[in-house]
């Protein structure tokens, strides 16, 4: 994860330099892509093209924020957290949206996003016991891409979500049941 940030970092540098030049902080854009999540899911019933543009601008906002903090020599296991907190928000604000405006199965839609809390949640615990995972499928871009497909494809919308929620709910419970042992474990 480390090595990744730095690599961002240095890909918007260019970027972050602008940025930095009119005295925006890292806070500032992390509040722009909680907006930026907050519109989207409002729009989402009434215009899925302008909520996923919406969408796109809070993941780029997502990607800016920490490497400007990074760039600004600000981050700091306090940032760490808030931006950990912010970012799981979004996709939280998201899938209630779908429930909100009745674009897919509540059950479904919710299991989804209990697991998902739950493998973020086991995942931020198992990195603290320096136990980390090796690999895990961040199903939050999956359900962003998702909401392209919507607009799209909007009669096949109900069996694209039976698979999307279905199929990571599962997945997300393997995972989560995985680090539940792996963190039973490391505790012993």
């Amino acid at each position: 994860m480390k090595k990744m940030a730095w690599v961002k970092t240095s890909l918007f540098s260019p970027i972050l330099k602008y940025i930095d030049q009119l005295w925006i902080t890292p806070d500032m854009v992390s509040a722009l892509w909680m907006i930026c999540i907050i519109l989207s899911a409002i729009l989402l019933r009434f215009n899925i093209l302008l909520s996923f543009a919406l969408l796109v601008s809070h993941i780029i906002f997502d990607w800016l924020d920490w490497s400007l903090a990074r760039y600004q020599k600000k981050s700091s296991n306090a940032w760490a957290f808030v931006d950990i907190i912010v970012d799981q928000s979004g996709i939280i604000i998201l899938t209630l949206a779908f429930i909100f405006h009745n674009i897919s199965d509540p059950f479904w839609t919710s299991t989804y996003l209990v697991t998902y809390i739950l493998m973020i949640v086991f995942l931020i615990y198992s990195n603290t016991l320096d136990k980390p995972i090796p690999f895990v499928i961040r199903t939050k871009y999956i359900v962003f891409v998702w909401l392209l497909l919507l607009y799209f494809m909007p009669n096949y919308w109900y069996l694209f979500y039976d698979i999307l929620f279905k199929t990571w709910s599962v997945y997300q419970l393997w995972v989560i049941t995985y680090l539940f042992f792996s963190i039973r474990w490391a505790l012993q």
